[in-house]
């Protein structure tokens, strides 16, 4: 089912996967790919995601941060070990 509009009480966009091929890896794609959602999302005042599988660097790059705002423990801990809950505020 596709989504026709988004709420407008919505106050952050969350980011799930993220995911280049194997083959593709190393060209610069994830970058691209990111620097344009975080354009196109612009409108919220917050994206959020959860960092799995040793990505924190990555997200920081982009401006993410580790945020205490987590889902409730139980919930990230279903992500993995290392999954953590990071927060980018939209620059004005």
């Amino acid at each position: 089912m596709l989504i026709g509009a988004l709420p407008l009480e919505a106050d952050a966009f969350y980011i799930h996967d993220v995911a280049i091929a194997q083959e593709a890896r190393g060209r610069g794609h994830a970058e691209a790919v990111v620097t344009t959602l975080l354009e196109v999302v612009s409108c919220f005042p917050r994206t959020c995601l959860i960092s799995v599988y040793g990505t924190v660097p990555f997200w920081q790059r982009f401006g993410f941060v580790e945020s205490d705002e987590a889902p409730a423990p139980e919930k990230l801990a279903a992500y993995g070990a290392d999954a953590r809950f990071m927060v980018r505020l939209t620059p004005d």
